[in-house]
């Protein structure tokens, strides 16, 4: 399991191939409609890289929430102090090998699975909720 902040060049990586990969006709014609640099990212640079974005969150989403390397290196598992770095990971590491309650661990793996997919679908739904309600209006 890798860290959020170990994201940030990968992520980097894929938004620069998005951009990278837009059509430069595009910013050519807006351009010549006289289109403002601000119009030409709000109406084009960003549509275009929505599901790129898209994927950079949920991967970034589902790596934030299964951080598990970092606290259990600076706190032996602990979480200490007062819990403060304990996340749903090393919880649910603690409580199969530590405690040896693999039944328990597996309901936080459920648990976390669930939350998983509606933080998910959460942001899905910010992206391209306006979407549909755009076109049913059309």
């Amino acid at each position: 399991m890798r860290a959020s902040i170990y994201e940030f060049g990968h992520s980097f990586i894929v938004v620069m191939a998005g951009v990278s990969g837009i059509s430069r006709d595009y910013y050519e014609a807006a351009l010549i409609d006289g289109a403002n640099r601000w119009q030409t990212f709000t109406k084009i640079t960003l549509p275009l890289l929505k599901p790129i974005l898209l994927y950079i969150m949920i991967t970034s989403l589902i790596g934030g929430l299964q951080l598990f390397d970092l606290p259990m290196l600076l706190t032996d598992g602990v979480g200490s102090p007062d819990g403060a770095l304990n996340t749903m990971v090393l919880y649910l590491y603690n409580q199969a090998f530590k405690y040896n309650n693999y039944g328990y661990a597996s309901a936080v793996a459920y648990g976390l699975f669930i939350i998983t997919v509606i933080f998910s679908i959460f942001v899905f739904k910010g992206m391209y909720g306006n979407q549909n309600k755009k076109e049913k209006q059309v």
